[in-house]
């Protein structure tokens, strides 16, 4: 069984050593301290307009992570069917142009049902495969064998994930940093041999993460997915772009120092609606600002991302109160979304929390 408990998030009990704005945090505030920003281009936020004019087909976000457990549901015990799925995506569709998953299991939701789903509701996917350290190979190639074969004859999968927070999590373990990179730049070899024409092939890791992989890891992936969350690192929200900027500096620096010219995209990023650390306080009001911010400063510097998360995952206990509390929407769907929701109508107006000159063609 996948320890999927870690999939959207690592575990905060973990310790891990990361530097935040040039000082080093420890403790609980840093279980998830993954952060980033370079400013690529000059001007005001929103100065190149990304939806120009009044186009119907822009939406909010490029793409929204998904997982699909309600209340009473999780990794390992009830899944949800794929009529609920639908109903998910159905939601989700007016305010996004793509869906990123975790794991693509053909015996579990996320593979059994979101493929054909989102082709039929014309939404690009960037498919996860669960993959860990502690798993054996084999294990780890069968995940990736089976999620390719999920993927075959479905023209919405866009890019193939090979592992969330691989790295992370191997480095949390205390394992050798080198072979465990060693083994995911294999995977992600091995996954390119075998999947569809025109699939990207990618691995998403936190912010520092990449700041310590070597050029192998840069050059194994077709772009660059980062993940940032300047909550765990105890900052406050006014401060939370700006914090999340350095690391995307540092980011780019090394990918120049490589002389990697990919794409990069801020694939997770979110901000929770309860739940204080240090002085970073989750609050609805605290989730619209950054999400507000986040937006900004993106359309400011070109830089795709990705929202974590569409709903409340209520079974992700290991991280504490606060992993459940991450969503747009809450876990139990017959409850209208978060107030940062409500900020955000379809169709967009003037007072909209992200101006429709910044949603994303």
């Amino acid at each position: 069984m996948k320890p999927r408990g870690f999939r959207a998030c690592a575990c905060a009990a973990l310790l891990i050593w990361l530097v935040v704005g040039g000082s080093q945090c420890k403790g609980a505030s840093c279980g998830r301290a993954h952060l980033g920003g370079r400013e690529r281009a000059s001007g005001t936020p929103g100065a190149s307009a990304r939806c120009p004019g009044r186009k119907a087909h822009c939406k909010y976000f490029k793409a929204i992570c998904y997982e699909g457990y309600r209340d009473f549901q999780g990794p390992g015990g009830n899944e949800p069917t794929c009529e609920q799925v639908a109903a998910d995506l159905a939601r989700l569709a007016p305010f996004t142009r793509a869906i990123r998953t975790y794991g693509s299991s053909a015996t579990e939701h996320d593979g059994k049902c979101i493929p054909a789903l989102t082709d039929r509701l014309r939404l690009e996917l960037h498919m996860g495969i669960w993959i860990d350290s502690s798993l054996s190979d084999a294990q780890n190639l069968a995940a990736i064998d089976g999620s390719i074969a999920v993927a075959q004859g479905h023209p919405s999968v866009r890019t193939l994930i090979v592992g969330n927070e691989f790295m992370l999590r191997a480095r949390k373990a205390f394992r050798d940093r080198d072979a465990e990179e060693r083994n995911l730049v294999r995977y992600i070899q091995y996954a390119r041999t075998k999947a569809p024409t025109g699939v990207a092939v990618v691995t998403a890791e936190a912010g520092p993460e990449w700041l310590e992989a070597s050029r192998s890891l840069f050059a194994a992936v077709d772009f660059v997915v980062w993940q940032a969350h300047p909550w765990w690192a105890g900052v406050d929200v006014s401060r939370a772009v700006s914090a999340l900027k350095t690391t995307h500096e540092q980011l780019l620096g090394v990918m120049k120092r490589y002389g990697v010219s990919k794409r990069e995209v801020l694939g997770e990023t979110g901000w929770p609606w309860s739940v204080r650390n240090g002085e970073a306080e989750g609050s609805e009001t605290n989730q619209a600002r950054y999400l507000r911010d986040i937006n900004r400063y993106s359309a400011s510097v070109g830089l795709e991302y990705w929202v974590f998360e569409a709903f409340d995952e209520s079974w992700k206990n290991e991280e504490g109160p606060v992993g459940g509390v991450w969503g747009l929407w809450p876990a139990n769907r017959d409850l209208p979304g978060h107030s940062v929701i409500a900020g955000l109508p379809i169709p967009p107006t003037k007072a909209s929390l992200i101006p429709a000159a910044d949603m994303w063609p």
